[in-house]
């Protein structure tokens, strides 16, 4: 467990009185003393700790993909309930299956526009037994089923300018992150036929077309956000119907019903916060002008089986990942030295993640 508490003391001054031989507190005292708990109770109260569970993430298998069928330019992945692993290869344009221990079972899909044709395919989720590809540069949505034979092919309507973050819910719910482009809201949900539903949450920054490197560098440099950056998001559908939007620049995320009422709009309090905004500034100085680098908290989302969501923190050193629990708190940290994954998911109380640079697939288990 750990906790971060401040420790708040009084000092009780007592004054000795020979000729009563009693002890009594003299008045400026007894005054100081009610201060002191009038502090303590406004610092204290109403303030949860910075608490979670700890565990850390033990190597149950893993395989190379480099120099084999199975290499490839990996964006995002799930593993279905048939311990099938179906993940993304964004440069190949192409859909991978393979066996939970690294086989492959086959691949689907080719450069182009038509059907089972994708070009740079993105998110992928699972509902049940089917699967939604997003064909990220087509701005559409392959259905699937667990074999990979296609169902449909759904275009949304309008077409999002996001390349990435898209999500699909129970029901075959679509979310995609708006970026701010325009003031419709932070997500836009669609029905399962593509046609736009609604949209769900008020941006917090300026709405921009134009995303300028010099602002993002200016900014960055002083330790903060560009305010057009804070309506960046990524999307995880969760199982309990509702949709989380998760800051990609700040540490905040909001949970929506099904109905779009917000369950909870939460600051996400974890430690190495101030180290990504110094490592950025960093950057950013050593780029020129034009050349601002964004700052990303998170490289990944993935969902738990309770209405809450995984967050994969960007940190080349080791493998972070919070588990930010159906209420919006942050309830576990699991952690794994040496470990660079882009992408991660969450199967069966076991984590999966892939990293990128040695071109391996791992599956881990808790450590509790």
């Amino acid at each position: 467990m750990i906790s971060q508490n401040q420790p708040h003391s009084c000092h009780h001054l007592f004054e000795f009185n020979p000729d009563t031989h009693a002890t009594r507190m003299p008045g400026r005292t007894l005054l100081l003393l009610v201060v002191c708990l009038i502090l303590f109770l406004l610092i204290n109260c109403g303030q949860d700790p910075l608490v979670f569970e700890e565990y850390h993430l033990s190597q149950i298998r893993s395989w190379v993909t480099e120099d084999s069928p199975l290499a490839g330019d990996y964006h995002d992945f799930i593993v279905t309930d048939s311990d099938i692993l179906c993940a993304t290869d964004q440069a190949g344009h192409r859909i991978v299956f393979m066996t939970s221990d690294g086989n492959l079972l086959h691949e689907q899909g080719r450069q182009g526009a038509g059907p089972i044709e994708y070009r740079k395919p993105t998110d992928i989720d699972a509902v049940n037994d089917t699967l939604y590809v997003y064909d990220s540069l087509n701005r559409r949505l392959h259905v699937l089923k667990e074999n990979g034979d296609l169902i449909r092919i759904v275009r949304l309507n309008p077409p999002q300018l996001m390349p990435t973050g898209l999500t699909v819910g129970p029901g075959g719910r679509i979310f995609s992150p708006t970026g701010g482009y325009k003031p419709d809201g932070l997500l836009t949900v669609f029905q399962s036929n593509g046609q736009m539903e609604t949209h769900l949450g008020e941006l917090p920054g300026p709405t921009t077309m134009l995303i300028d490197a010099k602002i993002i560098r200016e900014y960055a440099v002083r330790g903060e956000v560009a305010p057009f950056l804070e309506n960046w998001t990524r999307a995880q559908a969760t199982t309990d119907m509702g949709v989380i939007a998760i800051s990609v620049a700040v540490p905040r995320a909001i949970k929506f019903a099904s109905d779009g009422t917000v369950k909870w709009d939460v600051t996400i309090d974890f430690p190495e916060y101030r180290e990504l905004v110094a490592r950025y500034r960093e950057i950013n100085l050593t780029r020129s002008e034009s050349a601002g680098v964004v700052m990303t908290l998170w490289r990944d989302v993935a969902p738990d089986k309770q209405g809450g969501c995984f967050l994969l923190l960007n940190d080349p050193e080791q493998l972070i990942v919070y588990h930010l629990n159906s209420k919006g708190i942050l309830a576990e940290r699991l952690i794994c030295p040496d470990f660079d994954a882009n992408c991660i998911y969450w199967m069966a109380d076991t984590l999966w993640a892939f990293d990128y640079n040695q071109q391996l697939f791992a599956q881990f288990e808790l450590m509790r």
